[in-house]
């Protein structure tokens, strides 16, 4: 069974670059998302099990991303960097309650 992993990104530079460092052996389906009023089009849409989510873009950022996704009750697993270089963020946690920690230069 595949995974549904959504990426969003401001930047389809960053996205592109980002599904490419996936292993090729992961049995995954990748959406794509421009912002955070996309992503949340997507999880109304489907099932997404994994979102790699950017926290600085215009229109709606990874932080409001998240807090409209708690409000609507949306679950999933998301992984985001830290904007300002390798310092881990403590992400607003969806799923299990479990927050998510990523430095930006892994």
């Amino acid at each position: 069974m595949a995974i549904s992993i959504l990426v969003v990104d401001d930047s389809p530079m960053a996205r592109k670059m980002l599904i490419k460092a996936l292993p090729v052996q992961w049995n995954v389906k990748i959406t794509q998302a421009g912002n955070g009023k996309e992503a949340i089009a997507e999880f109304r849409a489907g099932n997404v099990d994994l979102m790699f989510l950017d926290l600085t873009m215009p229109e709606m950022d990874g932080y409001q991303t998240l807090e409209a996704m708690r409000n609507e009750g949306l679950k999933c697993v998301e992984v985001s960097p830290h904007p300002k270089g390798c310092y881990p963020t403590r992400l607003i946690g969806l799923w299990a309650g479990h927050p998510i920690f990523m430095p930006r230069c892994l």
